[in-house]
């Protein structure tokens, strides 16, 4: 079977009390993330792109970039990582808005390429970028490999109306080298493995 991404690290939590029933929780959501890099010793300057729940709203918005800088910016990092939402491009998708993250970013690794935010060129001006390691990508890039671990590493964030928070760490999937032929004339394929 063709690997297409290894999930690393999952978790989920809850919003807890907010101002109201679609209101997020920054505190939370860092939280989450912590919770999803902790026990895997994953440092938070390997991950390289963020597949925001960004809904585009001038609320959720910056309290998810608030949640996402108290994890993952890092005290010394400067490795950039980009920052989207694949509702940009279709739309949200409610109970199935999790599942299509994941799917962007498998397709992401399979191409080596970050697609672009659509209708990002005026980015919400509660979000503060400048002097962070995140950027919003505005054209079809290539997706760089973390410099110090070699490689591509995404997190996806999905959360519920109700305060259901989850979120899942992907890299891409191990090496295969092409097959060669052996002595006997077969052909071998060798995996690395995880």
């Amino acid at each position: 079977d063709r690997v297409l991404g290894v999930v690393r690290g999952t978790s989920v939590n809850h919003s807890g009390r907010t101002n109201g029933y679609t209101v997020p929780n920054a505190q939370s959501q860092a939280q989450l993330i912590e919770s999803a890099l902790k026990p895997f010793d994953l440092e938070p300057s390997s991950i390289n792109f963020i597949e925001a729940h960004g809904t585009g709203t001038k609320l959720g918005d910056p309290i998810e970039f608030t949640g996402l800088t108290e994890t993952l910016a890092g005290e010394t990092s400067t490795a950039p990582c980009a920052i989207a939402s694949v509702k940009s491009n279709i739309g949200h998708l409610e109970s199935a808005a999790g599942i299509a993250g994941i799917l962007k970013v498998l397709l992401q690794l399979q191409k080596n390429k970050i697609a672009p935010s659509l209708g990002s060129s005026e980015l919400n001006p509660a979000l503060e970028l400048t002097g962070t390691r995140f950027f919003v990508p505005q054209a079809m890039a290539d997706w760089l490999p973390d410099p110090d671990t070699g490689l591509r590493r995404a997190g996806v964030s999905s959360f519920g109306a109700g305060g259901t928070n989850g979120h899942v760490i992907i890299e891409q999937p191990p090496s295969i080298e092409s097959p060669s032929e052996n002595i006997s004339g077969h052909s071998s394929v060798i995996t690395e493995h995880v």
